[in-house]
């Protein structure tokens, strides 16, 4: 969010970022480089074209500059069995030890939970109002929006669409802890009644959609649809007394539960 914001324009005090452990090192040594050496660049149209050595696999391969090692992999998407050296290690810096500690064991937030990070009375007031009829936005099997009241919530995991962008962050997080499982990212189609996708589908199958092996900036995006439907789901999902995913108050396991 910080580098994001930098980009935008925004500027920060430096000092705090550092003291945050939010400053990345190699883009405040970059920036400041940057500033004081103007390179000059001379173009020889006749000079001839650098020669490559082919890829036999195809994939392109390569480390990525500055912004880390490559992600690419030997079947060029990434999932449980095939994934970059950055999803699991990281250089031996305080930024880069701070980012991975949070991204692999940082809180999860879960306002359907006590002692989960949110106070009991938020946890209470949340749990009442997914059985309330709020107007809500729901991902239709198309890929369109639609805004629905019925059926109520009652403590569903929310809609992520198929083409959605995710953060390596979540890689690393799935492949860190075997528990972290999410059913609307892995199973995909709103994951309507799965909290924890089965192990057998591992963490599915990803691509890299920008940045390239950047340790901040990678994201990536699924590489093939959704295998289950919501039509699917709700054919086969058993009923539960807290409805399809159900709630605290209706039993609702925790989201570190396996």
């Amino acid at each position: 969010m910080v580098r994001e914001a930098q980009k935008a324009g925004l500027e920060f005090d430096e000092e705090k970022l550092e003291a945050l452990h939010c400053c990345h090192e190699d883009a405040a040594r970059l920036e400041a480089r940057r500033q004081t050496l103007v390179p000059t660049i001379e173009i020889d149209p006749g000079s001839p074209p650098p020669i490559e050595t082919p890829d036999p696999s195809g994939l392109g391969q390569h480390t990525n500059g500055t912004n880390g090692p490559s992600s690419a992999t030997t079947n060029g998407w990434i999932d449980d069995e095939n994934f970059a050296s950055h999803h699991r290690e990281h250089p031996d810096t305080p930024f880069h030890k701070h980012l991975h500690y949070a991204a692999t064991k940082g809180r999860i937030h879960d306002v359907l939970q006590f002692n989960n990070g949110v106070p009991r009375m938020s946890v209470a007031s949340w749990n009442m109002m997914e059985y309330l009829p709020f107007r809500r936005m729901d991902l239709q099997e198309d890929g369109t929006w639609k805004a629905i009241i019925w059926p109520l919530p009652k403590g569903e995991t929310r809609d992520i669409p198929a083409n959605a962008t995710i953060h390596c962050s979540v890689i690393q997080r799935m492949l860190a802890d075997p528990t972290y499982r999410p059913g609307n990212l892995i199973v995909g189609g709103g994951g309507r009644g799965v909290r924890h996708a089965p192990k057998d589908m591992g963490i599915g199958k990803w691509v890299i959609a920008s940045e390239e092996g950047h340790y901040v900036g990678e994201c990536l995006v699924r590489k093939e649809p959704p295998e289950r439907t919501k039509t699917d789901e709700t054919v086969c999902s058993p009923a539960m007394p807290g409805g399809p995913q159900g709630n605290f108050f209706a039993g609702r396991k925790s989201s570190r539960a396996a």
